[in-house]
């Protein structure tokens, strides 16, 4: 296993490249310095819900005549064309899976911190 400092190293280098990247923005970094458990559940939920979202968008776009009102927001930006809709949304999907990793690369490093008796913060 390797040693703390190379872990938070690790964590530190990854949390760097996802703001570099878009992925996560300062917002995240200040609230995670406020406290990552908190961050932690956020993201959780986050997940959780986004899950949720995506499962019920494309539910409603897998059946015709697509259900608009449903949708909301996501018709209004894209009601012109179903195809275009189910391309957007495979987009979203394929981002938020992309997003998803990284987070949960940031939660195995914070584990491995800890259970080699560090700490995060």
């Amino acid at each position: 296993m390797a040693s703390v400092p190379e872990l938070k190293r690790c964590l530190d280098d990854l949390k760097s490249s996802l703001v570099q990247e878009g992925i996560l923005g300062e917002q995240f970094e200040c609230l995670y310095i406020a406290g990552h458990a908190f961050v932690r559940e956020l993201i959780t939920l986050f997940h959780t819900e986004a899950e949720k979202i995506l499962n019920e968008l494309t539910m409603n776009l897998d059946h015709e005549p697509v259900n608009y009102q449903k949708l909301d927001m996501y018709a209004h930006q894209l009601k012109g064309d179903n195809i275009r809709c189910v391309m957007y949304l495979q987009r979203l999907k394929d981002d938020y899976q992309l997003i998803k990793t990284k987070i949960e690369s940031i939660h195995k490093l914070e584990d491995d911190i800890i259970a080699a008796g560090g700490s995060i913060g």
